[in-house]
């Protein structure tokens, strides 16, 4: 028997205990109709569960208010009234305003003791003269008790003007005749005497302790920057200035006004604090809710604030600091109702992302299993292939076999005639 016959018709045994292994299928090449995707490079999980975590974080969800909210902020908001009328109004007869500004009153009197044991006279930023130009037909004055308001070196703003002021014995100012503004330079006061010069350093200190003591003075000082608006080209501007200096708009009343407005801000900072501690609401939302509270109440101040100056027509009434942090809370509230959307919308465009990933990986596992199925399928098909080619080869060579084994029996049958 031919020895390829022997190893066309031996036949394996499969081990009915032995787990199937299909990693053959990995090394089986493409057909060249098959569609090549390269998505090895794609960590599906890992994408997967970072948008999962980056939609969990953004936290949405506004804090709703309830009637205990409504309650604390109109309270407050009553309260700050309160303040506003006794304390930082200074038109208010019986506010604290009104008596630091008022030598007649215990505080007052009080105030006006502090600025005068500071020894600051004689010095070039208190020029009260009447300064006449070369023309001898017009002259510019810088006298009176609102001479603080009237020049730049009571400006905090200007403070380096100030400074060299002391440091050169001179007074520095200005003023406009016909509409043209005219420099004031002198070494003198308004009494002749010539100013002394000094040091950098006691010119600083000099400075500081001038105006500590004019702080304390009836009018106290003109808010920074104030001078920009008392040497401003146009008249009525500058009369409008110089006349809300001298009913009261000063440093130390505008800090007053800050004093209703900060209480106000700390009682809605510890109730806000106390209410939400261990809150699982982010701190974005908490914030929020706090700037919210603190827009009720001020807004009901400066609601009425406004109001009271509208009917007094006293514009140095007007809280600026409430009116300025009202705005500001307005603000913070509009930007924050717009990131909320922002963030929802990018929450949305997240979650989506993280469909199409899932989908996405869902279709490639799909595919995997179909294209190996296929090419289960074609390895089926070949093997069958294969095995009906040995067939119908061990069939012949059994065929040839057989016709071979008949010659040779009848071969035996005529040697046996013989």
């Amino acid at each position: 028997m031919d020895s390829r016959f022997k190893n066309d018709i031996f036949i394996n045994k499969i081990d009915p205990n032995q787990r199937l292994d299909f990693s053959f299928l990995m090394n089986i090449k493409p057909n060249n109709n098959d569609l090549r995707v390269r998505v090895s490079e794609m960590d599906f999980v890992s994408e997967i569960e970072q948008l999962t975590s980056d939609i969990n974080s953004m936290d949405i969800r506004g804090i709703p208010f309830d009637k205990w909210d409504y309650i604390v902020a109109f309270t407050i908001g009553l309260l700050e009234v309160a303040g506003d009328f006794l304390i930082s109004d200074h038109n208010q007869n019986g506010s604290l305003a009104n008596k630091l500004s008022d030598k007649n009153s215990a505080l007052g009197e009080y105030f006006q003791s502090i600025h005068q044991k500071i020894d600051h006279s004689g010095q070039p930023i208190d020029f009260q003269g009447r300064v006449k130009l070369e023309d001898w037909m017009n002259s510019i004055s810088f006298g009176g008790g609102d001479h603080r308001g009237r020049t730049m070196g009571h400006d905090l703003l200007l403070f380096p003007l100030s400074i060299y002021m002391l440091y050169s014995g001179k007074f520095i100012d200005g003023g406009y005749v016909d509409g043209s503004f005219k420099w004031i330079i002198s070494q003198v006061n308004q009494k002749g005497n010539a100013y002394a010069t000094l040091e950098p350093g006691e010119a600083v200190i000099s400075y500081f302790l001038h105006m500590i003591a004019d702080f304390f003075s009836a009018k106290s000082l003109p808010i920074p920057g104030f001078s920009l608006l008392t040497h401003f080209p146009q008249s009525d501007v500058r009369k409008f200035s110089q006349d809300l200096y001298k009913d009261g708009l000063n440093i130390r009343n505008l800090l007053l006004q800050g004093i209703p407005v900060a209480t106000t801000e700390l009682i809605i900072w510890i109730y806000n604090s106390l209410r939400y501690k261990d809150s699982t609401y982010s701190k974005e939302a908490i914030k929020n809710k706090k700037e919210k509270l603190l827009l009720i109440s001020h807004g009901i101040a400066t609601a009425v604030n406004i109001g009271k100056v509208i009917i007094t027509k006293n514009p140095t009434s007007l809280n600026l600091i409430m009116i300025i942090r009202t705005v500001q809370l307005v603000w913070k509230v509009i930007k924050y109702e717009g990131d909320i959307k922002n963030k929802a919308k990018e929450k949305i465009n997240l979650s989506i992302i993280k469909n199409q990933l899932e989908v996405m990986q869902t279709l490639i596992l799909l595919d995997d299993a179909l294209y190996y199925t296929s090419q289960i399928d074609e390895f089926i098909k070949k093997s069958k292939d294969q095995f009906q080619q040995n067939y119908d080869y061990r069939r012949e060579r059994l065929k040839d076999s057989f016709n071979d084994m008949e010659s040779m029996l009848a071969q035996l049958k005529e040697f046996n005639k013989q």
